[in-house]
């Protein structure tokens, strides 16, 4: 880990990274992957909520993405190649774990705005 930066998705710290004045042929150079990262309220049996668990999103920099972020890049672009080597937004972890009962909607909404 070379730092962490306070994003909403692993795209933004791309884009928020190049923000803080780093260079984007650096930048693109130096990744190698972003892990994103936020803790959601867990639901208990009786459905309260009891301790926190982890929702994820990950992005693995493959050429094509390394030569998009070289070129500044928007967000939404950067997430589209990401997209086509297997990324899958935070949310989709959210929802699956809301789907076997670890979390629910409104703590997704809450938490993730989505």
């Amino acid at each position: 880990v070379i730092s962490t930066v306070p994003t909403r998705s692993a795209a933004a710290s791309i884009t928020r990274m190049v923000d803080l004045g780093v260079e984007s042929y650096l930048l693109a150079e130096a990744i190698s992957g972003i892990i994103a990262q936020r803790l959601l309220r867990r639901r208990s049996a009786d459905g309260s909520y009891t301790g926190r668990i982890g929702v994820y999103e990950l992005i693995g920099v493959d050429p094509a993405l390394r030569d998009a972020i070289r070129h500044n890049a928007p967000q939404n672009e950067l997430e589209a190649l990401a997209a086509q080597t297997g990324y899958r937004p935070m949310v989709d972890d959210a929802r699956d774990k809301a789907g076997i009962g670890l979390t629910d909607a409104a703590e997704i909404q809450r938490v993730l705005g989505n």
